[in-house]
């Protein structure tokens, strides 16, 4: 069976906010799918800031753990000096802590080749981390390959209901 890497910078980062969007709700959805499937292979991908972490198995059962219970631990010493979140940090900081692997974003290919199998499927469900130097680093495992699911063309279908720059991004 292929391994997969499932991408959960979204939920990551929406760790302050009190209700999950539609998008949000997927992607935990694919998280608890691929969990459910214990002979497959599974990886979690979040980017934290400036890097991209790794996480097995294990670690992608207790992120769901910290997830359904918004219990993340503490955020790190830098927390105090930021305008995002509290709880966004110390997301991230549990993040990093159950990570089997890290890499600055740029340089992250290396350190993805040496924890993911070649041959590797990268599903991005929640639209976040969108990147090009994220999709570096996923490509140069060998054999891999992603697929990022689109909810919906509201962007392009409604642009004056969105954000300036969304249209665009999108």
């Amino acid at each position: 069976m292929r391994a997969i890497c499932l991408d959960l910078t979204r939920l990551t980062r929406r760790a302050a906010l009190p209700q999950m969007t539609g998008i949000d709700r997927v992607e935990l959805a694919y998280l608890k799918n691929l969990l459910g499937q214990e002979d497959a292979r599974v990886f979690g991908l979040v980017r934290a800031r400036r890097r991209l972490h790794v996480l097995d198995r294990a670690g992608m059962v207790a992120f769901l753990d910290k997830a359904r219970a918004s219990a993340w631990g503490r955020p790190k010493l830098g927390a105090l000096f930021s305008r995002r979140p509290r709880e966004v940090h110390a997301a991230e900081a549990a993040v990093a802590r159950l990570a089997v692997g890290s890499g600055r974003i740029g340089m992250a290919s290396e350190a993805l080749r040496s924890i993911l199998p070649p041959g590797v499927l990268y599903i991005n469900s929640g639209h976040s981390n969108l990147d090009p130097a994220v999709f570096c680093a996923i490509v140069g495992v060998p054999d891999s390959e992603a697929l990022v699911v689109i909810h919906d063309t509201i962007p392009l279908d409604f642009p004056e209901f969105q954000r300036p720059n969304t249209p665009t991004e999108f």
